[in-house]
């Protein structure tokens, strides 16, 4: 059958034909949901928790193939992060449950970025579109990333999210 788009949350996108797909959803050791998605036995989609299955954010987006959806627990990160060209969702909880609390209490820093010419904290470089979607996070202490004019001339872009060859 046809696939359909679709995203996890209350009101946020359209309900899966359950006649299409073979949905196995159960619960891990910590009462946590796992959706991942199956379509005639092959991985269709997987939902990828961090820190409990990849410590850090890059890890989850480096193993993940478009479809897929990265939840971030509450914390902080002191890290940036890389779409790398992926159709992926990198969420916190709020794209679950749309508590707004968890916004604030999920949060990419960075504090400790000691690159001056490459500190912004999440990019989007490689043909990412609107297929690629970051949602709940809070994002402070990003710097910006050195971009060339093709006259030499400097500037720095995106302290926060650095766009560039992105649809």
């Amino acid at each position: 059958g046809d696939l359909s788009v679709f995203t996890l949350g209350q009101g946020l996108g359209p309900a899966i034909d359950i006649q299409n797909f073979d949905i196995r959803a159960g619960y891990r050791e910590t009462d946590r949901p796992d959706f991942s998605f199956f379509l005639a036995g092959s991985l269709f989609s997987q939902i990828k928790y961090v820190p409990t299955d990849y410590e850090i954010i890059q890890d989850a987006i480096d193993n993940s193939k478009d479809g897929d959806v990265i939840i971030v627990e509450e914390g902080t990160y002191y890290q940036q992060i890389n779409f790398s060209g992926k159709a992926i969702t990198i969420a916190s909880r709020f794209y679950l449950d749309g508590d707004t609390s968890h916004i604030s209490r999920t949060i990419i820093d960075g504090s400790y970025l000691t690159k001056s010419d490459s500190s912004s904290l999440v990019y989007l470089i490689s043909g990412e579109d609107s297929t690629s979607l970051l949602s709940g996070f809070t994002l402070q202490n990003g710097k910006g990333t050195v971009y060339r004019y093709p006259d030499g001339t400097d500037f720095i872009a995106g302290g926060a999210i650095y766009i560039h060859r992105a649809g």
